[in-house]
């Protein structure tokens, strides 16, 4: 709960950010930067799963555990 208000609050003020020297808010040029940044995170986020994914499929393929052999 905290972190939505948090984030609510954060995303409010970094609008000025982008305000024009008239006070004016330019929302387009906001969400194209949101979009962009969360795009980037997304795919990141992807990429760091997807190599733990082939990590752990190539570590079931060693002989350090006695465990796993068939008898």
């Amino acid at each position: 709960m905290f972190a939505t208000v948090a984030g609510v609050m954060a995303m409010t003020c970094s609008t000025t950010a982008f305000a024009a020297g008239s006070g004016e808010v330019d929302t387009s040029s906001f969400i194209t930067t949101a979009c962009t940044v969360l795009k980037s995170v997304i795919c990141l986020i992807g990429g760091g799963v997807s190599l733990w994914g082939v990590v752990n499929l190539l570590e079931g393929y060693g002989n350090d555990n006695p465990g796993a052999k068939a008898q």
